[in-house]
């Protein structure tokens, strides 16, 4: 897999202020030129407080992209990866704890792998229930170009920037834990939280944005497309 390139600069200017205080922060992700970036936001904190019934989350198949590219998860919850394209897709993960084979899937019904018939009774979406904490990349057995990152945590603490950058991201209210940010392709910046009210703001560099180097879900090289899917 190709290196990922994430850095992290921290400024004490008052551009963009991120105001602490128990259980909560506010803040802005930027890129490099300060244009405002969409990521994931969350408190790297071991435990805490949990959704009672988190909702069944979903990263969608469009475009031959996942939508979004980048989700927050809780352990226990349920993702659906609905195939809203009408070619073939084969959502996986090779990720240690969370590995799964969605199996192929176009439009919204399954087909079986090796005749390509449809499954007449099968599942309208693959769905996947996450169990342990860690990052999950995921990928199409079909479409090398598609990627996708889930980020699976042991509590509530997340949130997603709006476009602009801005977020407020519900903390801890004690202990010492760290702030994480996360955009579509899975580039990572980290910083400490802050201590009182500070002025800092969290910017990636060097972001990478083409889709990282990856073997298919036999853990073999991808072949040529084939015009049937």
């Amino acid at each position: 897999m190709a290196d990922r390139f994430w850095l992290l600069a921290l400024s004490s200017g008052l551009i963009f202020p991120v105001l602490s205080f128990a259980g909560m922060v506010t803040g802005k992700v930027v890129d490099d030129g300060g244009n405002g970036v969409e990521a994931v936001i969350y408190a790297d904190a071991a435990n805490g407080e949990v959704s009672k019934a988190p909702p069944v989350a979903e990263m969608r198949q469009k475009d031959k992209a996942f939508v979004p590219r980048v989700l927050a998860v809780e352990v226990g919850q349920t993702v659906r990866f609905p195939n809203e394209d009408f070619v073939f897709h084969n959502a996986f993960s090779a990720s240690k704890g969370n590995a799964f084979d969605l199996g192929l899937f176009k439009g919204n019904a399954k087909y079986n792998e090796t005749t390509l018939s449809k499954i007449e009774k099968g599942p309208e979406a693959g769905v996947v229930k996450f169990k342990a904490p860690g990052r999950v990349d995921v990928f199409c057995n079909i479409h090398t170009s598609m990627s996708g990152v889930i980020v699976v945590l042991p509590h509530s603490y997340h949130t997603r920037s709006k476009p602009d950058g801005s977020f407020t991201l519900k903390t801890p209210a004690s202990g010492a834990y760290k702030i994480h940010a996360m955009d579509d392709s899975g580039n990572e910046a980290v910083i400490a939280a802050p201590a009182g009210a500070g002025s800092v703001k969290i910017t990636f560099k060097e972001r990478r944005t083409t889709v990282p180097e990856h073997l298919n879900k036999e853990g073999k090289p991808y072949k040529p497309g084939d015009p049937n899917y």
